[in-house]
C-alpha cells in the first residue's frame, strides 16, 4: 500500500464505497432488459483494483485476515437478557446493512409468522424457551414482521409463515431447541414465499438455444 501512497484505513474505505457502488449498480442493470451490463463488468474492475490496493505492499501481500476483519460484517454482540454469555438466543443477529435487507427488490415478502405452541406438552418445552429469551429479541429485530403466538393444545408445535404472493408455509418444530427455531425462523423470513420447483437437469434456461448445447464433439 505504500507504493501508491494510501493509508490501510483509506484503502478499506475505498473499498466499502466501491461495494456499495458496485451492489447499486447492479440491482439498476439487473432491472433494465439490456443484453450486456457494462455497468457490471465496471464494477468488477473496480474492485480488482481495490482488492490489489488492499492486498499489496512493498514487502509483500498484507494479511488477508486483516481484510476479513475490517470489510466483512462484524460478530454479533452478547445483549443483556439475564442469560449466560454461551445462550445463542442472548445473541443479536449481525447488523443489517441496506444491502442485507432485501429479500426481493428491498421488500421483505414475509408479512405475518404465527408461532403455535401448547403450555404443558413435552414437545413444546423448546417453543416456551424460545418465547421467553428469543422471541422478543426477534421481534425487536424484524419491525416490519407481524408476529402472532397461538396457543394449541394437545398438538405439537409449528411455525406458519403469510407472504406477499399469498403462499404459506408450515415448519414443525417439536422437540427442537430454542437455536434450532430461531433457525427456522430467520430462513422463513429470508425466504420469498415461492414454490419450491424440481429441475430436471442441471442447466436451465427460459430462453433455450436454437443450435443446442455446445459439446466438444461438435463437428463443423
Amino acid at each position: 500500500m505504500k507504493q501508491y501512497n494510501v493509508s490501510e484505513e483509506e484503502a478499506i474505505s475505498y473499498f466499502r464505497q466501491q461495494i456499495a457502488k458496485a451492489w447499486k449498480d447492479i440491482n439498476e442493470e439487473c432491472l433494465n432488459p439490456t443484453p450486456v451490463p457494462m455497468a457490471l463488468l465496471e464494477r468488477i474492475l473496480n474492485f480488482t483494483r481495490a482488492m490489489d490496493v488492499i492486498y499489496k505492499n512493498d514487502d509483500g501481500y498484507t494479511n488477508p485476515l486483516g481484510l476479513v476483519t475490517n470489510v466483512e460484517i462484524p460478530k454479533p454482540n452478547l445483549i443483556q437478557l439475564g442469560c449466560t454469555a454461551n445462550d445463542y438466543c442472548c445473541l443479536s443477529s449481525p447488523p443489517e446493512t441496506e444491502f442485507s435487507q432485501m429479500a426481493l427488490r428491498g421488500v421483505w415478502q414475509l408479512q405475518k409468522l404465527i408461532v403455535s405452541y401448547c403450555d404443558w406438552g413435552g414437545s413444546s418445552r423448546g417453543i416456551r424457551d424460545f418465547m421467553e429469551k428469543c422471541l422478543p429479541t426477534f421481534k425487536e429485530q424484524n419491525p416490519q414482521l407481524e408476529v402472532v403466538n397461538e396457543l394449541i393444545r394437545g398438538q405439537h408445535p409449528h411455525l406458519k409463515a403469510f407472504y406477499r404472493n399469498k403462499n404459506e408455509r408450515v415448519v414443525c418444530i417439536k422437540n427442537l431447541s430454542p437455536e434450532d427455531i430461531l433457525l427456522h425462523a430467520t430462513r422463513l423470513r429470508n425466504a420469498q414465499g415461492r414454490k419450491v420447483v424440481k429441475l430436471k437437469t442441471r442447466h436451465f434456461t427460459q430462453h433455450p438455444s436454437v443450435q443446442g448445447t455446445w459439446t466438444t464433439a461438435t463437428i463443423f
